[in-house]
């Protein structure tokens, strides 16, 4: 973040370009005043201080949530990879065997039907950000 991008500091800049010290006749300038317009700048440093401070908690959570998120959909990835493995190998041993002959078509469909959704669910998972 760029020092022009954090909300406040104009305010404080506009404050001490405008800022007056009242003047006493022996010593130059009044103390306390000069005292209370530091006092005024130091809070509203402390305020800029606190708003960027919950913006980066808030930004921390969001950025864990991600993660998490991020972590749970490679876990089910890896599941649907790991299911669509299994059956292609079934595939290609009831493919490869003769003697189960009157189940092939039965297999072919319900091969091509579970193939269809873990391909269905692992393109959902690529699409999501």
């Amino acid at each position: 973040m760029k020092m022009n991008e954090i909300p406040g500091l104009e305010q404080i800049s506009q404050y001490l370009e405008q800022m007056q010290f009242k003047t006493q006749l022996i010593g130059g300038v009044n103390q306390e005043n000069v005292l209370e317009h530091f006092e005024a700048v130091n809070k509203m440093y402390q305020d800029i201080f606190l708003n960027l401070q919950k913006s980066n908690e808030k930004q921390q959570k969001q950025i864990e949530q991600l993660l998490k998120e991020s972590a749970e959909e490679k876990v089910a990835k890896q599941e649907l990879q790991t299911q669509l493995k299994t059956l292609q190998d079934e595939f290609r041993y009831f493919k490869e065997t003769d003697s189960i002959s009157g189940k092939k078509e039965e297999m072919y469909q319900i091969y091509d039907e579970y193939k269809g959704k873990i391909i269905s669910a692992i393109q959902s998972l690529k699409k999501e950000p």
